[in-house]
């Protein structure tokens, strides 16, 4: 089976925190610059944009999972991956938005919210505040995911900001899929000491909120083709031989 480099959390103009320059064709360009197979775009609360990304992406050569970074009300963020953009827009419309606070964005504060189609327009801005804690905790996002039959990742899973194992302090039940990490030292070290052994792959995956963030993949999945079947079983299979973290760049 051939490996593919991926980075399965990359945000676009929609979440506030990220570069204006996070367009749908920008990504994918910067993309295929670095290398990259697989990636996974992740704004916060959302998936509004991910379907322009995929469009962008048609006949690049790059496969582009749409994905939401829900989070909780504990204040941890939560990757989900899900098989096509419908599936992202009614976990978006069923779960995420009934729970989402209704809080105007303040884009003097907090940054725009931008909306964008496939060439890069702006379509509009997303008035509700994004950037902000659902009434669900981990447990119900997680749970949710296995509903829609989506993958769930616990992004930067140590950083004391918003990370699953730093701000839980254990394995919660049933806890997420992938543990992501910023580079392989974080990883391997994050597995020793919270004995991660056997209870979920790692991953590493660049957050990336602007265009110069976003760099050869760190993770590399060994799969029999392109597609979230194959994505997922080696996402849960937690054999190293499927998903491999690649040594950190100088």
């Amino acid at each position: 089976m051939p490996y593919f480099l991926s980075d399965l959390h990359i945000h676009t103009a929609l979440s506030a925190c990220a570069a204006d320059e996070m367009t749908p064709r920008r990504i994918v360009q910067r993309c295929k610059t670095a290398g990259l197979d697989l990636i996974a775009v992740c704004d916060h609360n959302t998936s509004l944009n991910a379907a322009s990304v995929v469009k962008a992406a048609e006949g690049t050569g790059l496969f582009v999972l749409p994905g939401i970074e829900a989070q909780t009300s504990e204040e941890v963020h939560i990757i989900v991956l899900f098989r096509d953009i419908e599936v992202s827009q009614r976990f978006e419309r069923e779960v995420i938005r009934p729970a989402l606070p209704l809080v105007p964005d303040r884009p003097e504060v907090f940054g725009r919210q931008l909306l964008m189609d496939e060439h890069d327009r702006v379509t509009g801005e997303e008035e509700v505040l994004l950037l902000n804690s659902l009434d669900l905790d981990v447990t119900g996002i997680v749970e949710a995911a296995r509903t829609y039959g989506a993958i769930s990742i616990a992004a930067h899973a140590s950083r004391p900001a918003q990370g699953y194992l730093y701000t839980l302090g254990l394995l919660a039940e049933p806890h997420p899929d992938c543990f992501e990490f910023r580079n392989k030292t974080d990883a391997l070290s994050a597995v020793k000491y919270w004995s991660l052994e056997g209870k979920g792959c790692v991953v590493v995956s660049s957050d990336a909120h602007s265009l110069d963030a976003i760099g050869p993949g760190r993770t590399a999945l060994r799969l029999d083709s392109l597609g979230f079947d194959e994505i997922a079983r080696a996402l849960r299979c937690r054999d190293s031989q499927r998903v491999v973290v690649l040594e950190d760049t100088a």
